[in-house]
């Protein structure tokens, strides 16, 4: 029995979130001590436990859930601390650069797949859809930083939502026109669907989340249990309608963060909660999907290109040599795709740089 405990990879549950918690509190230390983000060091933990290196944990059901909650838990904060005052002043702008966001790496993206990695236009689209799409990973640095109110980072996260919307909306339909499904009738239905659950958390969400919250005043406890509630309805709800989780926690987030004001123990309490265990938890699952061995010619545990519509392996994987061109070109794409909407808002604002540095540093992370 005991040695059972001690076999690699861990199965056993206590051993897996020992092993997690540990890391989320000794990594942080570690980074700053050689002056890394903590955001790296984690992900590089991740990749040294992880089955390709070590053995230490596996990629199972309990990281899974650790990392499903984590990144959950990363939107649906970044959701709840926007002040709605300051987003519905900034909606045309945080438009404007939804569309940027969103056009110029598809276009991009679109060039790279077919002009440089000789892919299929449905391989193309489909990474292009990745690089437009983004994860607000960033968003810590922000709190810490006491910059939220600030409007490149309102223009930010509203550019998020759209951007991160019609990206899985294309995903969507990449897959379904590879399965031979796609018709007028499977767009409309999407589009009703995305209006429908819109509504719903936006509209009618927040006034059934402020007289519940009231009813609870006084009980801690029940109303931080309400919230998580409201955070997971909310991420379910998206699931059912077709839509990504993780827009339906952020959506879920400025819902309820109307009612709960951002100096509050209820807030505290969230954001501990979801920023000291389970941010951390999901950094960790990233980095043990990395494998190093594939920058090695003949390395590494198995295609990249599982999951994607082809018919045979991506052009080129076969190699460490073209694995690193597939990595440079498509990190090389992003990195310069995101950089040049941040730029094209700034001069179209009339911004300065440092706010052009919070449009890039918040959209360049791609992680979920």
């Amino acid at each position: 029995m005991h040695e059972e405990l001690l076999t690699l990879p861990f199965s056993d549950p206590v051993m897996i979130v020992l092993v997690l918690l540990t890391t989320a509190l000794v990594m942080p230390g570690l980074s700053r001590l050689v002056r890394l983000p903590e955001i790296v060091g984690l992900i590089l933990a991740g990749m040294l436990l992880g089955p390709h290196v070590t053995g230490i944990l596996a990629r199972d059901q309990v990281v899974g859930l650790f990392a499903s909650v984590g990144i959950l838990s990363l939107m649906f904060i970044a959701g709840m601390e926007i002040d709605i005052r300051d987003f519905r002043k900034n909606r045309t702008r945080s438009m404007v650069f939804g569309v940027l966001t969103f056009f110029i790496p598809m276009v991009l993206g679109v060039a790279a797949g077919l002009g440089v990695l000789e892919m299929s236009i449905e391989q193309a689209v489909l990474l292009a859809s990745l690089f437009a799409s983004h994860t607000l990973l960033a968003w810590p640095v922000v709190s810490r930083l006491h910059i939220s109110g600030d409007p490149a980072v309102s223009v930010a996260v509203g550019g998020t939502i759209i951007t991160d919307v019609a990206a899985l909306l294309v995903l969507s339909m990449v897959v379904t026109a590879h399965a031979g499904e796609m018709s007028p009738d499977f767009v409309a239905g999407s589009l009703a669907r995305l209006a429908g659950f819109s509504v719903f958390v936006l509209a009618v969400l927040p006034v059934l989340a402020g007289k519940i919250l009231v009813r609870l005043e006084g009980d801690g406890r029940l109303q931080f249990l309400f919230v998580f509630v409201a955070f997971f309805f909310s991420a379910g709800l998206a699931e059912l309608a077709g839509i990504e989780p993780i827009i339906g926690a952020f959506m879920g987030g400025i819902a309820l963060g109307r009612h709960i004001p951002p100096v509050s123990p209820l807030a505290n309490r969230v954001e501990f909660f979801g920023n000291t265990i389970f941010v951390p938890a999901f950094l960790v699952s990233v980095g043990m999907l990395i494998d190093p061995g594939v920058f090695v010619p003949g390395g590494g545990s198995g295609p990249v290109a599982d999951g994607l519509p082809v018919s045979g392996p991506l052009p080129g994987l076969e190699s460490g040599r073209s694995t690193w061109l597939v990595a440079l070109v498509m990190s090389g794409t992003v990195i310069s795709a995101k950089w040049l909407a941040a730029w094209l808002a700034q001069r179209w604002f009339g911004w300065s740089a440092s706010r052009r540095g919070v449009l890039f540093g918040l959209t360049v992370a791609q992680a979920a």
